[in-house]
């Protein structure tokens, strides 16, 4: 089971987040284990083998228990989240992947946090209400197991895999940063071009393994990546504190993955329509434009307004996704335009303007706000990209 509290992202090792693409790529039984996936969102990493997992019963037990003291703890905790009862189903890991979306290549049943997307932030979390009879806003998650009896060898693995060009996915600093001091932008902005440079080189070198799978090649180019990323991302969170903005640590973002999602769209017969179906299984949500990376500079006198209407923005998304899921199969076909969208679009506007003010009481008023108010329902496509 994944957890993750309060948009705190916990350690999650890379063997443990890639055994379900593990078991698609080594399979030759007579089942299969298939992706789930939307095509070419952003996936887990497939590069890993079989020979890399440990079984849990050959590892020694390593438990020490404490003597027994007055007023110590049991060692025990219980929270009563339900079973899945409200139907929130999602690719996404929040945890081992936040801001990658479809990041786990299969479907997790949700109980806790009703809103929690991978790119749900503090703000999103503590806006949703939960399952959880305590109050409790963590989420909790585990996979949804789906076996295509159909896939009787790797073979039609492998063809898909021949015709796949896999790329580096990365979550997206720009949008998930804090309003960017007037004085910081240019230096922002050169510095989040380089991340994009970074990747696109990282894409460049995955050509060479088309059609494969190089475990300790893709290892290289990810770890290459990550260290220069890590530098970016660490300059970016200081150039921003220095100018006197508040951007609290990026780190969740530094890390890419290699993904493989175009593979489903080529996968044949059957194989391929197990992983439509289990796609469409996951709840819709909603998808509105970002507002953070489309900002000028901020000037110094109104940033903590500006992150106050961002925090806004994310709260009112949360509170979207979570009736999403409350009010699933109520209504006739315009429900949610009438009764999610159409509000969410008002408020977005009210917030937008708030922004502009802010900004241009002391400096020109940024234009066009208004355009990233309107927001959609983005719905499992019936069939993956190609």
């Amino acid at each position: 089971m994944n957890r993750r509290k309060n948009g705190t992202a916990l350690v999650q090792t890379r063997p443990a987040r890639l055994a379900m693409v593990a078991l698609v790529l080594a399979a030759t039984g007579a089942l299969t284990a298939t992706f789930v996936s939307s095509g070419g969102k952003g996936t887990a990493d497939a590069a890993t083998s079989l020979d890399q997992f440990v079984s849990i019963e050959n590892v020694p037990p390593n438990v020490q228990n404490p003597r027994p003291a007055a007023g110590a703890s049991t060692g025990r905790f219980t929270v009563d989240c339900g079973t899945n009862g409200n139907g929130k189903f999602s690719p996404d890991n929040p945890v081992a992947q936040p801001g990658i979306r479809n990041g786990a290549e299969h479907v997790h049943d949700f109980v806790g946090n009703l809103a929690i997307t991978a790119n749900s932030s503090n703000v999103d979390l503590d806006a949703s209400g939960t399952t959880c009879r305590n109050g409790d806003k963590s989420s909790y998650f585990w996979p949804v197991v789906r076996i295509d009896k159909t896939v009787r060898s790797g073979k039609q693995v492998q063809q898909a895999l021949a015709q796949t060009q896999p790329m580096v996915v990365c979550p997206s600093v720009g949008k998930r940063l804090r309003a960017v001091p007037a004085g910081a932008r240019n230096t922002v902005d050169r510095l989040l071009a380089e991340l994009d440079r970074q990747q696109a080189a990282a894409n460049q070198r995955m050509t060479a393994s088309r059609g494969r799978i190089d475990a300790g090649f893709n290892r290289e180019v990810i770890d290459s990546l990550r260290a220069r990323r890590a530098a970016m991302i660490k300059q970016i969170s200081t150039t921003i504190t220095a100018a006197g903005g508040n951007q609290p640590g990026l780190v969740s973002l530094v890390e890419c993955d290699v993904s493989y999602d175009d593979m489903h769209a080529r996968m044949p017969g059957s194989a391929h329509r197990a992983s439509v179906n289990a796609a469409q299984a996951a709840n819709p949500r909603i998808q509105c434009p970002t507002v953070r990376d489309k900002l000028p500079g901020v000037p110094d006198r109104a940033l903590a307004e500006v992150n106050r209407n961002l925090d806004d923005l994310d709260r009112q998304i949360s509170e979207a996704n979570e009736r999403l899921v409350t009010s699933r199969g109520q209504g006739g076909p315009a429900f949610v335009d009438n009764a999610i969208l159409g509000p969410l679009r008002a408020k977005r506007v009210a917030v937008l303007n708030r922004i502009a003010t802010a900004i241009g009481r002391q400096a020109p008023r940024p234009q066009g706000l208004e355009a990233f108010a309107p927001c959609t329902l983005d719905q499992a496509p019936s069939t993956p990209a190609a």
